[in-house]
């Protein structure tokens, strides 16, 4: 991590470390079952995380509505990166071709799941 210097030094404390590998180990069991629309955006310099495990939930997911953008030479935080405005605006038009398909179908709507 101290290769991205947009959290170079930062620490994550053990027990943390360990929530998110059992969180991860669920996550990957369970992706089949996401059917809501799903974005997913990923810096390809980023060291935190390997852009193969954004690209390993986009195949896995079950959802039929999935989008995943891989932003060369960027970091971590799409959003207080290098060229912030491209990744806000990717955003922006993803939710409002959503939002314009659901105005415009009103019979369609995702059905919710809470465990």
């Amino acid at each position: 991590m101290n290769n991205d210097p947009l959290i170079k030094g930062e620490s994550e404390p053990t027990q943390t470390a360990k929530v998110m590998i059992d969180a991860a180990r669920r996550l990957h069991q369970e992706f089949p079952l996401i059917k809501l629309p799903v974005l997913i955006l990923h810096g390809t310099e980023v060291k935190a995380t390997n852009p193969s495990g954004s690209q390993f939930f986009y195949d896995t997911t079950g959802s039929p509505d999935k989008t995943l953008k891989l932003y060369e030479g960027h970091y971590h935080d799409l959003l207080n990166d290098v060229d912030k405005e491209i990744a806000m605006a990717d955003i922006t038009d993803w939710i409002a071709a959503r939002v314009s398909v659901t105005l415009a179908s009103p019979r369609h709507s995702y059905e919710f799941e809470f465990y």
